[in-house]
């Protein structure tokens, strides 16, 4: 079978482009598929060794004739199935809201090409809602999205044969949420737990600190983009009110700022280091961090924040740390985290410093009990791999080119 995957790929920054070269990855050691990987023109070719897999850096996201020049090339290459890895990106997808891949998916489902697309951020009404109300351009329309948003929802469900949530279990409570408010057929909706990344190679936390040049500190990690809904300035409000009993913590925020807007905040989150008078307790690494470097950090840290204002997608950088077994302390925000990692996740109550701080402190004391996370941390991301996303992904094929019903799978 032929299949299309269209993504953003690396070295574009979107978390789609690594998820999806890890996934094609795994996908391809079933030799029976050939994978074309569809990338935007700053994508590299996929350096996978094993399958049939080739790379196509011929999608210019912020053209609106991209529906057309992709078509043709799907059409062209006899492809059977298009898999679109999706979030609604404007600069990424085209439009405002990456409205221009519709197009694309409809012109492909009707004129006889299967479609399936990964929604890796999930948006509810009342979010878009929100959203909208704070972007300054178009918050006049606030009124109006509920029923655009639905609209975008239909020509979604027009355009593919079966939609895939990137969730963090099967039986989510945003599967269930998603079909009360959208109406869709249930057999359509598939869930696609987010993989855990494979550790490749395992260092001592006295070597990665040593790396790091940390080595009298305990580091409180926060990993991935800079942004606004990130909450980097609650961990910084929290890592106040802890250093007063522990001194030695080192708030460590590796990461690049994601786009202009994340570069203004970062200058905020400077500004306030300032304020707090936080230099000797709070770093800030904000170079690009090559893949081979993420074990650095992650090896280092005692415990992983991820204090989001709002979330709307199963979490790239914590599924990339559970492999290492450090204890997670994250904001209850959105559908996703009280369920993810199995469960494993000390979460805190949203936009509250406080709570924060009480949980760190926790952790930090109760070692015993931070031991037992990180046990139950490894263990769930060796049943939660690529390797187990890829054969889902295989059984989720066969059901949208209609080879199997969904009601026999998980």
């Amino acid at each position: 079978m032929k299949i299309a995957v269209i993504s953003p790929l690396p070295p574009e920054k979107p978390g789609e482009a690594i998820y999806t070269a890890r996934l094609i990855a795994a996908l391809a050691k079933n030799r029976k598929l050939e994978i074309i990987a569809i990338g935007g023109p700053s994508s590299k070719p996929l350096d996978i060794q094993i399958g049939h897999v080739e790379t196509a850096s011929i999608w210019k996201g912020r053209s609106l004739l991209y529906p057309l020049t992709v078509w043709r090339y799907i059409k062209k290459r006899g492809i059977h199935l298009v898999h679109v890895q999706f979030g609604p990106h404007g600069e990424v997808y085209g439009g405002m809201f990456g409205e221009v891949m519709l197009f694309l998916l409809l012109l492909l489902k009707y004129t006889g090409v299967k479609t399936t697309i990964t929604l890796h951020s999930t948006w509810m009404i009342s979010f878009v809602k929100k959203r909208i109300q704070e972007t300054p351009k178009i918050s006049l329309f606030s009124i109006l999205s509920p029923a655009i948003f639905k609209l975008y929802i239909k020509l979604l469900n027009w355009g593919t044969n079966t939609i895939q949530l990137s969730t963090v279990k099967i039986g989510s409570t945003l599967k269930q949420r998603f079909l009360r408010e959208y109406e869709f057929a249930e057999e359509k909706v598939l869930e696609i737990p987010h993989p855990c990344m494979k550790v490749m190679k395992r260092i001592s936390k006295e070597d990665a600190k040593k790396q790091l040049g940390v080595t009298d500190k305990e580091i409180i990690l926060v990993f991935g983009f800079i942004r606004r809904d990130k909450g980097i300035h609650l961990a910084m409000d929290a890592i106040k009110k802890v250093c007063k009993t522990e001194p030695n913590i080192l708030l460590l925020v590796a990461g690049e700022p994601f786009d202009e807007d994340g570069e203004e905040y970062l200058q905020e989150l400077l500004q306030l280091q300032k304020e707090y008078d936080l230099f000797v307790n709070v770093r800030f690494d904000t170079d690009f961090i090559p893949e081979e470097d993420i074990s650095v950090y992650f090896t280092a840290a005692s415990i992983i924040l991820a204090p989001y204002t709002e979330s709307i997608g199963a979490s790239g950088p914590l599924h990339a740390s559970a492999g290492y077994g450090i204890p997670i302390v994250a904001s209850d925000a959105g559908l996703h985290i009280s369920e993810a990692l199995g469960g494993n996740v000390l979460t805190f109550n949203q936009l509250d410093p406080e709570s924060l701080s009480k949980q760190i402190n926790y952790l930090l004391v109760n070692r015993n009990i931070a031991q037992q996370i990180s046990t139950n941390l490894i263990e769930y991301s060796e049943s939660e791999s690529y390797d187990v996303a890829a054969k889902r992904t295989r059984d989720y094929y066969k059901i949208t080119m209609g080879f199997e019903s969904s009601s026999h799978k998980e």
